[in-house]
């Protein structure tokens, strides 16, 4: 019996799968959560324990978040971005690190597919643009472990790309911007894709930028900045009462649900009520579009997004914005107007209507775009090529300060001019260790400080190689297929370049990272 081939969008506030039937040649959303009555076949992100091997994945441990918050983990991709993190849960008498939560988690999501009646086959995952290489080899590694076999592992605003019907079925030509605002973090991608017709689709992933801000920082700057003042008195004396440390949770949770409210109804204002459990009485509350859109004002979200959307083309050589032809929106944050009225704004009303969006492909895209993918890699006739981007910096350690080597948004194939080697290495016994380090931003960034560069992966030369050369150099770049490469050589006394190793690190494998 053929089993499921499956494309699984992991993300931070929810998950969803999408199926790919090779036989009918379609996309069908699984509905993994039998609890939850909504329609939209998402599953909360949020895992609750009651035993090391028993636990509530979904809508019911979402439910019994705010009254059982010791027991239960939500947010669980921000947490695979630190550089450890665990959970204690003492009274059940075990911890977890963040990778093994995860595992926990996907383990969940293979079982909720095969009681549908098969067994997953293939799979594609998606991650953010903006995580690092030892963040996407944790999910990987999570889902590897949970028995879930991994075909490929593709950024979400590429997986977004593939659930666009128009750009696949007939001939076009097309400079397009995808932009997935989800839960925690706004992924932008710009595409040239050609597209003659006749089964033949050429698709150049031009440049790629990413910024950590969602929807969670969304309710956080609503309950902060907004209700909070308003109840100051009671909340505070609410949460000094809480024994159990949950009631901030709990007016979390209200703040969301008036976010949605306030943001998906697109009305003046929204009332709603903190549940008091140690004081008497509730707190009514109300929050008001206008204080709403005030908030992100004051933290700048329009600036953040434009720097965002600048960086993409400052990094592109082939396509300016007024090239762009068309604009996608995905995930469940860009269906706020005020969003979608600075797309309106940057890109003009012909290349974008604010009005151009359906809540069922802004949610579902990834899944369904990763499962279409998964589909042409199993397909042997398939005619679709992919020429990519290297979405971030890889670069060196001088000083402790990140000197990048390979540009972000560089092609793959193409390296880099001769360098200077001694500056990167240490003496290691018979060995010179060559450590890399990536990094979203090119200037001051400082290694493994906050924002920082993080350590990529390293190649070990062998010593004995370089013995009569007064010199060396090097070079950096990538394979066709994202291997990072470094051609490593020493230099005569003519002053020619011998090339003495070839190396390669895996970007996104495991043998990439080590403790």
């Amino acid at each position: 019996m053929e089993g499921y081939s499956v494309g699984i969008d992991f993300g931070t506030c929810s998950i969803k799968v999408s199926h790919y039937d090779s036989a009918r040649q379609n996309i069908r959303q699984l509905k993994l959560d039998k609890s939850d009555n909504n329609s939209d076949y998402k599953v909360p992100n949020v895992i609750e324990y009651r035993g090391r091997t028993e636990y509530l994945v979904g809508a019911r441990a979402k439910k019994n978040k705010v009254y059982n918050l010791k027991h239960i983990v939500d947010l669980i991709k921000r947490k695979l971005e630190l550089e450890s993190w665990s959970r204690s849960f003492q009274e059940l008498g075990f911890t977890l690190s963040a990778q093994e939560i995860a595992t926990d988690i996907f383990h969940w999501i293979k079982a909720r597919i095969e009681e549908q009646g098969r067994p997953v086959e293939h799979a594609v995952i998606t991650v953010p643009v903006c995580f690092t290489e030892i963040q996407k080899a944790k999910v990987v590694q999570a889902a590897k472990e949970a028995g879930i076999n991994i075909k490929d592992t593709i950024t979400e605003p590429v997986a977004a790309l593939f659930s666009v019907e128009e750009l696949f079925g007939e001939a076009c030509d097309e400079n397009v911007v995808v932009f997935d605002f989800g839960g925690a973090t706004l992924d932008l991608c710009l595409f040239h894709l050609e597209n003659d017709g006749e089964g033949h689709i050429d698709i150049d992933i031009e440049t790629s930028a990413g910024i950590d801000l969602g929807g969670v920082d969304f309710t956080e700057m609503l309950y902060r900045d907004v209700l909070y003042p308003k109840h100051k008195e009671e909340i505070d004396r609410e949460i000094q009462d809480d024994i159990l440390n949950q009631m901030e949770a709990e007016f979390l949770e209200t703040a969301e649900r008036m976010k949605v409210e306030l943001f998906e109804d697109e009305e003046e204002s929204c009332q709603n009520s903190f549940q008091m459990k140690y004081n008497a009485g509730n707190v009514d509350v109300e929050l008001t579009l206008e204080e709403a859109i005030q908030c992100l004002e004051r933290h700048q979200v329009k600036e953040q997004i434009v720097a965002a959307l600048d960086a993409l083309f400052e990094d592109s050589s082939d396509i300016e914005k007024e090239d762009v032809t068309m604009v996608k929106t995905f995930g469940g944050t860009s269906r706020i107007r005020y969003i979608r009225e600075i797309l309106e704004e940057y890109f003009g009303e012909d290349v974008f209507d604010q009005e151009d969006y359906d809540s069922d492909e802004a949610y579902h895209a990834v899944a369904d775009g990763a499962a279409r993918y998964l589909g042409i890699l199993l397909d042997e006739d398939s005619d679709v090529s992919i020429s990519n981007a290297i979405p971030y910096y890889v670069g060196v350690n001088q000083n402790g300060c990140f000197k990048p080597v390979i540009k972000r948004n560089q092609k793959y194939g193409i390296f880099t001019p001769y360098r200077g080697l001694p500056e990167i290495v240490d003496l290691e016994a018979d060995c010179w260790r060559v450590v890399l380090y990536q990094s979203f931003s090119e200037e001051n960034s400082r290694i493994e400080a906050e924002n920082g560069a993080v350590y990529l992966g390293e190649i070990l030369l062998e010593k004995e190689k370089y013995e009569g050369y007064d010199a060396y150099l090097y070079k950096f770049g990538t394979t066709d297929k994202g291997k990072v490469v470094g051609k490593f050589f020493g230099v005569t006394e003519e002053n020619t370049p011998v090339l003495l190793e070839e190396k390669e690190i895996i970007v996104g494998g495991m043998t990439s990272w080590k403790r």
